[in-house]
């Protein structure tokens, strides 16, 4: 269960598909919030088949991206690592986004 978020981020324009999951939302408002206000280095997201995994973690990178190449931040660069176990999901990240 994911906790009551502090800060709520304005990442809609970066998510790949016209319309968002509350649950999906919530996700990515904690993992945003981990990373820019808590420091953390490490998000680990786990959640069942179907959830939007892939579009969490392609928003959460697009935002990231445009928050290094708006407000200069050293801290996050461009790019983004996808780790997947197989073959057939690389190729439908590739495809898909």
């Amino acid at each position: 269960m994911l906790q009551s978020q502090k800060m709520a981020f304005d990442f809609k324009e970066h998510f790949p598909f016209p319309t968002i999951r509350k649950e999906q939302e919530k996700a990515i408002n904690f993992i945003l919030e981990a990373f820019l206000n808590q420091n953390k280095d490490y998000v680990v997201l786990e959640g069942e088949t179907g959830c939007g995994k892939s579009a969490i973690g392609i928003t959460i990178s697009r935002y990231l991206a445009s928050v290094s190449k708006n407000k200069k931040n050293k801290d996050y660069y461009d790019g983004s690592y996808f780790l997947t176990t197989q073959k057939i999901l690389q190729e439908q990240y590739v495809k898909d986004y």
